[in-house]
């Protein structure tokens, strides 16, 4: 028995939180019998601690309820722009004819957790696609390419503006120049919707006769 108590305290003087420790049970004995249900234990312990401070819990359950609030509105915001994005998505792939698709990566954090939609881009090149990161995808676009690229973010704007049934003056300069045929066309089709939403008026700005003459004219816009 003698041998154990010496192998109890070269233990409880090992280092200084178990000597600490030592000094509470001589100054507390009656703890000793209480440690037997360690969690019981832990638990009281913690009930004690909270008595003694009871109008700080108090001011910090209302912190937590107000913050918690606030959480609700902040994920609130951050699904509407999740969704904002999809339709973005949506309205680019289905107008524009680009080497490389879009989707939304996260979809489960962003609808789960609220995080910030993260864009994934597959490069199409020979019937095989490949994921590449934004500023990769950069450096083997061409000019014209790159540009259509940058209407993702033109596209949320308005997409944006609309849906808060913001009015707004678009000024657009040569903004299908170094775009094909085919995404010109897309590009003034978009806008003159976006006109016709009854939120925007369109000033558009050309050298390019032709452009006028086949695109804007046939969609409308003089």
């Amino acid at each position: 028995m003698l041998k154990r108590f010496d192998q109890i305290d070269k233990k409880l003087s090992a280092n200084a939180s178990l000597r600490n420790f030592r000094l509470i049970i001589e100054t507390y004995p009656e703890l000793i019998t209480q440690l037997i249900s360690y969690e019981s234990f832990k638990r009281k312990s913690w009930i004690g601690i909270f008595k003694k401070h009871i109008s700080e819990m108090e001011a910090l359950v209302e912190l937590f309820k107000k913050a918690n609030e606030d959480i609700k509105i902040i994920q609130a915001q951050a699904q509407k722009e999740s969704e904002r994005w999809r339709q973005v998505v949506d309205i680019f792939s289905n107008r524009f004819f680009v080497p490389f698709v879009i989707e939304i990566g996260n979809q489960q954090d962003v609808v789960l957790k609220n995080s910030v939609p993260a864009l994934i881009f597959r490069y199409k090149e020979h019937d095989r696609e490949k994921e590449i990161e934004r500023a990769k995808l950069n450096t083997i676009l061409s000019g014209g390419e790159k540009r259509a690229l940058y209407l993702l973010n033109i596209i949320f704007e308005l997409e944006a503006l609309k849906e808060d049934n913001k009015r707004m003056l678009i000024v657009a300069d040569d903004i299908a120049e170094s775009f094909d045929y085919k995404n010109k066309y897309s590009i003034i089709e978009y806008l003159m919707e976006q006109y016709s939403s009854g939120l925007f008026n369109l000033i558009v700005l050309t050298h390019n006769f032709d452009f006028y003459r086949v695109n804007l004219k046939t969609c409308g816009i003089s």
